[in-house]
């Protein structure tokens, strides 16, 4: 089944609408994420990284908390299936810098970007808190989905956490 966003060639369009820069493509990418296998959703969302990216450093730059948490939530579900780390951590601290100036909505897409899945220590931020932040963000919005994804990837799950807080 194809990404909700290929019907009647909306991919193309997207591109040329400048859909990134508002955080539509964004939210496109997470919807579809729920919905389409892995494969064909990363081969749909994959060619649109540099544009995801682009929209995640001008909302970072403007201090557009909305726009980075959605397009740093997806460019890290992008780097997760596509098994790339190196951006991972430069975007965790832009969007650390911006969780201060985001009310709860806002502040769990950015939460999500700074805790993704224990991958990564930020400093002054350790990966326990930024993982109680991200479950209760997402507790506190009743997302189910991403409340089981944060639970299960929190660093209290994982050996490690028993070594090095």
């Amino acid at each position: 089944m194809p990404p909700s966003s290929c019907v009647n060639g909306a991919s193309s369009k997207r591109r040329s609408s400048g859909m990134a820069s508002d955080g539509g493509l964004a939210e496109a990418v997470e919807r579809d994420f729920w919905t389409t296998p892995d494969g064909p959703w990363v081969n749909h969302f994959a060619p649109d990284y540099d544009d995801l990216q682009a929209a995640f450093e001008r909302a970072c730059d403007r201090q557009d908390v909305d726009v980075a948490g959605l397009t740093g939530n997806a460019l890290l579900r992008l780097d997760h299936l596509r098994n790339v780390n190196p951006p991972v951590r430069t975007r965790g601290e832009a969007a650390s810098a911006l969780v201060p100036l985001a009310r709860d909505d806002a502040a769990v897409w950015l939460w999500n970007c700074v805790s993704p899945h224990g991958l990564i220590a930020l400093a002054g931020v350790s990966r326990m808190t930024a993982a109680r932040e991200a479950v209760a963000a997402w507790r506190r919005l009743g997302r189910a989905q991403d409340l089981y994804i944060a639970l299960g990837s929190s660093p209290a799950n994982a050996p490690k956490s028993a070594i090095t807080p």
